[in-house]
């Protein structure tokens, strides 16, 4: 079982996180919505949201790398103030909203970005820590099952709040919005669960313990330059259009904004719990074809979504796309978790900073695009580079793959990838 590969305090560790997800996707839906339909604010503005959002992450990325490895006892610590601290950005967010301000708005995003980030980064290195290295891609696995089970419940609360605010106030603010309130406190006390649960000092286990002595391979520090680079370079791409696929949505397509929260449910929510499954897509080939067929049909996807004026279709491709950046996620997750374990915080933090560099800049750029080159020509940028993306990502994993296990690893690690967190998705349901 897979808790024969965890410390005794990780199921309590974990599930914190189910009500720490409350509100991931209607934040998600509010990125865009608020900015520009509620705000009616132009692509520059809707891009400036974005931006302060990631510029919060960036700010703190580094911070709290340096401050998990040097406290390392402090980790539930760090990880209960950004839960309390993300539910405050919540009612800023709320308060903004009410005071029709965009500039308060962004600033609580901003806050948001900021504070989010002493949550996860503690967090994922105590998900390492916690468990074995074999089992590592399983414990990720259950963190984003988690992720998609808590977002769905709060979801369906934002939805019957969201039809009663329709049906009774005709979309009245402080009723409409008021989810963010709710949200906010499941966070506070997502905050004060995880700090009594959860003893950050049982960490490591006794094959880890020896590699904390190792210095880092030659072969695996460039595969870790290298696995810099492609996020960086996917962060650009992703933030260039992404931030106006819903302003796209509601151009083209459709302007309810409970139609438009349907269409985008599946892929934010779904995309979390049945990931995994696709390991029955890939369970037979290696995971250079797997990163290879990932960007590809993701591609694939993002010329489907600005060809089609069909909302069931929008959103059917937007889950498969969504479900392929779960995927890649997990696999990053995995290999970047065993680069270093005493280490972890700088390189997870390193990993966050990146991105965020990346994705700080591009929102405001494709904005610009968006305004004066017409509102299908960031997508098809991304389009172009995500299949160049392709050979920079399969050199990373190449040189990050210990060279002992290299041809193990090649056919199999797909595979095994995929049906380990199959087996902890049926274990997790089990004991919930």
């Amino acid at each position: 079982m897979i808790s024969s590969q965890t410390t005794a305090d990780f199921d309590k560790m974990i599930r914190v996180i189910f009500f720490n997800s409350f509100g991931f996707f209607y934040y998600i839906f509010l990125l865009s919505y608020v900015p520009a339909k509620y705000f009616n604010g132009s692509g520059l503005q809707i891009g400036m949201v974005f931006s302060s959002n990631i510029l919060g992450y960036l700010i703190s990325s580094m911070i709290i790398g340096f401050l998990s490895d040097k406290y390392r006892n402090w980790k539930k610590i760090f990880v209960s103030i950004g839960s309390f601290g993300r539910g405050i950005a919540l009612i800023l967010m709320y308060m903004a909203i009410n005071l029709k301000s965009l500039k308060f708005f962004i600033f609580a995003v901003f806050f948001q970005g900021f504070i989010v980030m002493f949550f996860w980064t503690p967090l994922d290195i105590l998900i390492s820590e916690k468990s074995d290295k074999e089992y590592r891609t399983i414990a990720f696995a259950r963190r984003a099952n988690l992720i998609g089970i808590g977002s769905l419940v709060g979801t369906l609360l934002a939805f019957c709040i969201l039809g009663l605010s329709t049906l009774l106030t005709h979309q009245n603010a402080w009723f409409f919005y008021c989810p963010l309130i709710l949200f906010a406190f499941c966070n506070f006390y997502a905050a004060i669960r995880f700090y009594f649960d959860v003893n950050d000092e049982i960490v490591d286990f006794p094959d880890e313990k020896e590699e904390n002595m190792k210095k880092i391979d030659k072969r695996v520090l460039i595969g870790f330059i290298l696995l810099l680079v492609v996020t960086l370079l996917i962060a650009i791409n992703n933030t260039f259009a992404n931030p106006f696929l819903q302003a796209y949505l509601i151009e083209y397509i459709v302007q309810d904004p409970m139609i438009i929260m349907l269409i985008y449910f599946p892929a934010h929510i779904f995309a979390y719990i049945i990931a995994p499954k696709l390991g029955n897509i890939i369970n037979r080939i290696n995971i250079y074809l797997a990163i290879s067929l990932i960007c590809f049909f993701g591609a694939i996807s993002t010329l489907i979504i600005i060809s089609t004026t069909s909302a069931i279709v929008f959103s059917a491709v937007l889950l498969f796309d969504s479900l392929f950046v779960t995927v890649e996620t997990l696999i990053k997750q995995n290999y970047s978790s065993k680069i270093s374990p005493q280490n972890r915080g700088k390189i997870f933090s390193a990993m966050s900073f990146v991105q965020y560099v990346g994705a700080i800049v591009s929102p405001l750029v494709g904005g610009l695009v968006w305004e004066r080159f017409g509102h299908k020509i960031p997508f098809q940028v991304t389009i172009i580079v995500e299949i160049l993306l392709i050979v920079p990502y399969l050199l990373a994993i190449y040189f990050l793959i210990p060279r002992r296990n290299k041809n193990r690893n090649r056919n199999c690690m797909g595979a095994d990838i995929n049906l380990e967190i199959e087996k902890t998705i049926s274990v997790s349901n089990m004991k919930r």
